[in-house]
C-alpha cells in the first residue's frame, strides 16, 4: 500500500500504471487466479483426452510473472451498436509450475505464452456515471497456437497460448497435449466471450432489470458470406510414398480443406479428402456460410492438411487436426482483405467474386527450402442482414419446387433465440440442482447449405449453459406465501439464462423451434430430469412487423404441480435475397399501384400538418416572451446579469519602504441595496477578473454603481475609482469601458464591464466585431537575473509579460509580475479581442517599478500575422533586448532572453507545445508547523507565508509562491517548471533549495 500510494493513479489511465498494480498485487491474487484456470481447464481436458482419462492438473501455479498490458487503443464503430468500441491487449510469457497427470504419467509445463486481445464495448449513453448503460467484453476470435502468431501481424489480433512441456509421455506426442489444451481453452472462452457471443456487465438503472436485452447479449448480424472451396491448383509437395509411387516415382498426399471463422469449432467446415492428388478439385460438400458480425474484428482461417487414421483420430477426440499433417495455411483473413476493399459502405450490397488465396506451405517449426506458395482458388459471395418487413412478404413466395431444394440452399434469415429465464413457482427440488435448456431447430438448416430433418448436435441443436437458481423478487403477500410454501419444500425459484444462439433458416413458414429445460443434480452429472418444453412456430415471427417477439408462456408437460414460466426473445434477420426481392415486387406491383395517389396525399396532408405545428409552435413562442416583458414591465424589477471583465490604468495604493508597490483590486458592483464584488487580485494594476455576477429583484432603469478598491488586510480598504452607468443605457445590454472618477494620479483608469439585456444576454463586444476566437497564452521566460544591486541595497526582479496589437490600446493584456525569479513562470492566458487577420503582436518582457518610476522594457519581439494566423504557434520565442538598466542590467550574462509562447489557431485550440526532456517541474503544494512571525495585540498570532526556490548555485533560476495571508498551514499548490539550463548540472549534484 505505501508504493501505491507513492504512485496514485493519473487520468487517462495508462497501461504502465495498470501494469505497476498488477505487478503490486500478482502475489495476492495468483493463488486465486491459478485455482481458477485449473477449474475451468481439468474439465475440458478430461473429456478431450478420456482415452487416459482421469486427466488432473496438479500442481497449477501460474508463476510470479504477472500479465502484461498494452495501451487502451479507441476503434472506429464496428456496427456492434456500440457508441464507443476500445481494444486491449494483454500478454502473458512466464515459467509457471503446472503439471499435467494422466494413466500415461505426469508431464510438466515449464513456460508458458499467452496473449489475448479483449475488445470493450460501452453501450448507451446516459448524463449519470459512468455515462455508459452496459460494458460488454468480447474477443473476435478463438486461442491459436503461438507459433502460429507470435512474430507475425496476428499477434496483436489472435489470442494465442503456447507451451513447453519438460517431458512426453510414452508412446505419446505432446503436440497431442497442446492441442487438446487449446481445444479445452476454445471451449470454456468461445461460448462466452468469442462473437457472436459477449459477456454483459450492466451499469445503472440496467443493474435493477431482471433480464438482459439480447441486443447486448448478441449483437445484430452484419451479413452472410458464402465460400465455396474449388480447388488447388499449385503449390502443394507431396511428402508420402504411396502404391502409385512405384509407377511414378512422385511423393503424393491425400489433402482436405479446412475453413473456420474467429478459429470457433462450431463454425469450423471441412472438405472431403482428395486421395492422392496434389492439384485437387472439389465439386460438393464445399460450400460453406459464416455469419459475420463484425468485418473488421473477425478472421478467417484456411488450412490444407495432409488425411491418415492420427488425423482421423484426433479430429474424434479434440475436433482439432494435427499440425504435423499440415500442407498450407493462410491464418487471420478478414472478409475485406478477400474482397480486396477496406470500404464498409461495399458490404451495405450483394458482392459476388471469384479470387485466390495464397497459403504458405513454409512457417516456423516447418520449415521448406522451397518457399513456393499454394494457390487455393475460392468462390466468394456476401449477402448483407438488410431491413425489410416480411410481415407483408407474400406466403406464396416461400413456396418452393423440388429443384429449389436442391442443395447447397441459401439461407434466407438468420433465427437469434435468447434464453433469459425460467420461473418456477413451486419448485420442489434441491437447492444444489442446475438447470439448462436444448434448443432444437426443425427442420435444421446446417453451415453447408442442406436441409437437415433430425436435429444434429452442436450444428442444429445447442445446449445452454448450466446455472443455479435464485429466489425471484416479490411482494409481502407473495413473500408470505413462499415462506409457507418452503416450510412444505414449495419455494418459489428462477433461473437465469440470459443467453442468446442463432440458427440459419431457409423457410420460415415451415420451421420451428423446439425448446426443452431439464435440472441436473449437482454431485451427479447423470442424474438428469426432464422439466417441461414448449414448441414456437417462426411463421408467427412473419405477422410481426420488426419480425421479433418476446415470449413469457408456461411450458408444456411439466413435471411439478404449476408450469414453469419461460421468458424469451426470438427474432428473424432477413438476408438479402434478389429472387425474393423480385417476388415481393411482383406481387405487390398492383397494390403499389392503388395506393400511390393515397399516399401521396397523405405524406402532402402530414407536411401540411407539420407546418401548422410548426407555426403554432412560433406564435406560442412569442406570446410567452410577449408576456413576459409585460409582466415585467407591471413588476418593474427582475434578475439582471452583470459581468466585470477587467481594468486597466489602476493606481498603486500599496506603500513599503522603498516605493509605491502595487495594489490588490477588486470591485463592487450595486444598484439599491443589492450587490456582489468580484475576487481580489493580488499585486496587479490591471487586473482581469472576467466575473460574472447576478443582481436578483433589480428595478428596470435603476442606474449601476461600480467601485473599485484595493484590498487591505490590516486597514480600511482604499478606492480606486468609482463610476455610474445610467439605466437608459441598459435597454439592450451593454458592453465596453468606463472612465473611472476619483482614480488619482496623473493617468486615467478604466473599468470594462458587460450587462445582458432583459433576455440575459450579453451584447457583442465591439473590440471583437470580427468574432475572432485567437487566444494567447504566455507560459513563462528565461534569460533573467532575479536581482542586483540598487540605490537601496539590493533591488529584487519583477517581471511580467505583456502582449498588445500595435496602435491599439484597448487590444492588449498584460500577465501578474513574479518576483525573485530570474525564470518567471505565469501560465497567463487571455483571449485577445479586437484581433483582425493581418495584425501583428508584440510580445515584451517588462520591470514593474511599483510606482516609483515608469516600468521598465527588458525585451521585446513583433511577430507579423503569417508566424502564428491560421495554424497557431507554440514554443520558444526569441526576445531582443531593450535596455540595459533600471538600476543595473536584469539581463543574464552570456545568454538571450527568451518566451515560451503559445497562440491559438483560428478556432481557439492551442497547438500542442514540445516539453524538453530536461524540463524539470516543481510543484510546492503546502506546508505546516510553521512558527507565528507576526504578533497582534487583539488577535491570535500568525504568519504570511510564501515559499521561495531555486537550484543550488544558480541563482537566476529561483522562483516563489504567492503569499498567503494569516495562516500557518499554507496551501499554495504553485507549478513551476525548470528548463534544463537552469536545472541541470553536471555529475551527481543537483540540489533544490
Amino acid at each position: 500500500m505505501p508504493e501505491l500510494a507513492a504512485r496514485p493513479p493519473q487520468w487517462p489511465i495508462t497501461a504502465e500504471w495498470l501494469n505497476f498494480v498488477l505487478r503490486l498485487f500478482w502475489s495476492e491474487i495468483e493463488p486465486s487466479v491459478s485455482n481458477a484456470v485449473k477449474e475451468l481447464l481439468t474439465p475440458k481436458l478430461h473429456s478431450a483426452l478420456n482415452m487416459v482419462a482421469p486427466v488432473e492438473i496438479n500442481p497449477c501455479r501460474l508463476g510470479s510473472e504477472p500479465p502484461k498490458l498494452d495501451e487502451v487503443e479507441l476503434l472506429e464503430d464496428q456496427g456492434l451498436g456500440n457508441w464507443m468500441d476500445l481494444k486491449l491487449h494483454c500478454f502473458w510469457h512466464s515459467e509457471p509450475d503446472i503439471t499435467v497427470s494422466c494413466k500415461l504419467g505426469s508431464v510438466a509445463l515449464p513456460k508458458l505464452k499467452l496473449g489475448f486481445t479483449v475488445y470493450m464495448g460501452l453501450h448507451g449513453e446516459c448524463d449519470e456515471p459512468p455515462f455508459f448503460r452496459a460494458l460488454m467484453m468480447y474477443m473476435g476470435n478463438g486461442f491459436m497456437h503461438a507459433g502460429d502468431v507470435l512474430n507475425t501481424g496476428q499477434a496483436r489480433k489472435d489470442p494465442y497460448i503456447g507451451m513447453t512441456f519438460g517431458d512426453a509421455w510414452t508412446g505419446f506426442n505432446i503436440s497431442f497435449v497442446e492441442d487438446a489444451v487449446v481445444s479445452a481453452l476454445n471451449g470454456a472462452i468461445a461460448p462466452k466471450l468469442v462473437l457472436p457471443h459477449r459477456m454483459v456487465f450492466p451499469m445503472g438503472s440496467l443493474r435493477q432489470e431482471s433480464s438482459l436485452p439480447m441486443d447486448l447479449v448478441m449483437p445484430r448480424p452484419r451479413g452472410c458470406l458464402r465460400i465455396t472451396v474449388i480447388g488447388v491448383s499449385k503449390g502443394l509437395v507431396g511428402t508420402e510414398w504411396k502404391l502409385q509411387s512405384l509407377l511414378t516415382g512422385d511423393r503424393s498426399n491425400d489433402p482436405y480443406v479446412t475453413v473456420d471463422l474467429g478459429g470457433a469449432r462450431d463454425r469450423m467446415m471441412r472438405t472431403p479428402t482428395c486421395y492422392g492428388d496434389l492439384t485437387p478439385v472439389w465439386e460438393e460438400d464445399n460450400v460453406f456460410h459464416f455469419v459475420v458480425d463484425a468485418l473488421g474484428l473477425q478472421h478467417l482461417n484456411f488450412r490444407i492438411y495432409d488425411d491418415g487414421l492420427l488425423q482421423l483420430f484426433r479430429e474424434q477426440q479434440i475436433g482439432t487436426a494435427s499440425h504435423e499433417d499440415l500442407m498450407a495455411r493462410k491464418l487471420g483473413v478478414s472478409v475485406m482483405e478477400l474482397f480486396g476493399t477496406r470500404s464498409m459502405n461495399f458490404f451495405d450490397q450483394e458482392q459476388k467474386l471469384d479470387t485466390s488465396c495464397m497459403l504458405d506451405t513454409s512457417w516456423p517449426g516447418h520449415e521448406r527450402e522451397d518457399q513456393t506458395k499454394a494457390q487455393l482458388n475460392l468462390s466468394i459471395h456476401w449477402r448483407p442482414i438488410i431491413e425489410s418487413k416480411p410481415s407483408l412478404i407474400p406466403q406464396e413466395v416461400f413456396v418452393e419446387d423440388d429443384e429449389d431444394l436442391e442443395p447447397p440452399l441459401w439461407p434466407r434469415f438468420v433465427l437469434r433465440i435468447g434464453l433469459q429465464s425460467l420461473q418456477m413457482q413451486r419448485f420442489k427440488g434441491k437447492r444444489t440442482d442446475m438447470f439448462f435448456a436444448k434448443v432444437a431447430m426443425l427442420p435444421g438448416f446446417n453451415a453447408a447449405g442442406c436441409l437437415e430433418e433430425e436435429p444434429k448436435e452442436g450444428l442444429t441443436e445447442v445446449h445452454s449453459k448450466k446455472v443455479y437458481p435464485q429466489h425471484q423478487g416479490e411482494d409481502r403477500s407473495e413473500m408470505v406465501s413462499r415462506m409457507s410454501g418452503g416450510l412444505l419444500g414449495h419455494a418459489g425459484r428462477v433461473a437465469y439464462f440470459d443467453q442468446g444462439f442463432r440458427f440459419l433458416v431457409h423457410n420460415p413458414t415451415s420451421s420451428k423451434v423446439h425448446l426443452t429445460f431439464y435440472s441436473v443434480a449437482d454431485f451427479d452429472k447423470t442424474d438428469v430430469t426432464e422439466l417441461g418444453e414448449m414448441t414456437v412456430e417462426l411463421n408467427s415471427l412473419l405477422q410481426e412487423k420488426t419480425l421479433s417477439m418476446d415470449l413469457n408462456e408456461p411450458l408444456d408437460n411439466w413435471t411439478g404441480d404449476a408450469p414453469g414460466t419461460f421468458k424469451g426473445h426470438f427474432q428473424l434477420f432477413q438476408i438479402h435475397h434478389s429472387a425474393m426481392r423480385q417476388a415481393m415486387a411482383g406481387s405487390h406491383m398492383q397494390m403499389q399501384t392503388k395506393t400511390a395517389a393515397k399516399q401521396d396525399a397523405m405524406q402532402m396532408a402530414q407536411r401540411a400538418s407539420k407546418l401548422r405545428a410548426e407555426a403554432e409552435a412560433l406564435e406560442r413562442e412569442a406570446h410567452k416572451k410577449n408576456r413576459e416583458m409585460s409582466r415585467r414591465s407591471k413588476s418593474n424589477n427582475h434578475m439582471l446579469k452583470v459581468r466585470i471583465i477587467g481594468a486597466r490604468g489602476l493606481r498603486a495604493a500599496d506603500f513599503s519602504l522603498t516605493s509605491w508597490n502595487t495594489s490588490d483590486p477588486y470591485c463592487v458592483c450595486e444598484s439599491g441595496s443589492k450587490s456582489f464584488k468580484t475576487p481580489v487580485i493580488d499585486k496587479t494594476l490591471e487586473p482581469f477578473w472576467d466575473y460574472e455576477g447576478v443582481l436578483n429583484h433589480y428595478k428596470v432603469g435603476s442606474p449601476l454603481k461600480f467601485t473599485v478598491y484595493d484590498k487591505d488586510w490590516s486597514y480600511k480598504d482604499d478606492e480606486l475609482g468609482h463610476v455610474t452607468l445610467s439605466g437608459s443605457k441598459l435597454t439592450h445590454g451593454f458592453v465596453g469601458e468606463l472612465l473611472l472618477v476619483g482614480a488619482g494620479g496623473s493617468q486615467e483608469a478604466y473599468l470594462k464591464v458587460a450587462v445582458a439585456d432583459s433576455y440575459g444576454v450579453f451584447p457583442q463586444d465591439p473590440d471583437d466585431i470580427g468574432g475572432s476566437k485567437l487566444k494567447v497564452r504566455m507560459n513563462g521566460a528565461r534569460g533573467f537575473v532575479d536581482a542586483q544591486k540598487g540605490f537601496f541595497g539590493r533591488e529584487v526582479s519583477c517581471l511580467y509579460a505583456k502582449c498588445e496589437i500595435p496602435n491599439r490600446a484597448r487590444c492588449s493584456m498584460r500577465s501578474q509580475a513574479i518576483e525573485h525569479s530570474g525564470e518567471p513562470e505565469w501560465n497567463y492566458e487571455r483571449h485577445m479581442s479586437g484581433f483582425k487577420q493581418g495584425d501583428s503582436l508584440v510580445i515584451s518582457v517588462l520591470h514593474e517599478k511599483h510606482g516609483a518610476g515608469k516600468d521598465v522594457v527588458l525585451a521585446t519581439r513583433t511577430m507579423s500575422c503569417d508566424e502564428f494566423f491560421p495554424k497557431g504557434f507554440a514554443g520558444m520565442v526569441d526576445l531582443e533586448p531593450q535596455g540595459s538598466s533600471w538600476g543595473g542590467s536584469k539581463l543574464e550574462l552570456g545568454s538571450k532572453p527568451q518566451m515560451e509562447l503559445q497562440i491559438s489557431d483560428s478556432e481557439g485550440k492551442f497547438p500542442k507545445l514540445a516539453v524538453p526532456d530536461s524540463a524539470l517541474q516543481v510543484k510546492i503544494v503546502s506546508a505546516r508547523g510553521l512558527r507565528a512571525a507576526d504578533t497582534y495585540v487583539l488577535q491570535e498570532h500568525s504568519s504570511d507565508p510564501y515559499c521561495v526556490c531555486e537550484v543550488m548555485g544558480k541563482p537566476y533560476s529561483r522562483f516563489r509562491t504567492h503569499t498567503i495571508q494569516k495562516t500557518l498551514v499554507p496551501t499554495w499548490g504553485y507549478k513551476h517548471r525548470l528548463s534544463g539550463s537552469a536545472w541541470f548540472l553536471e555529475g551527481p549534484r543537483k540540489r533544490l533549495t
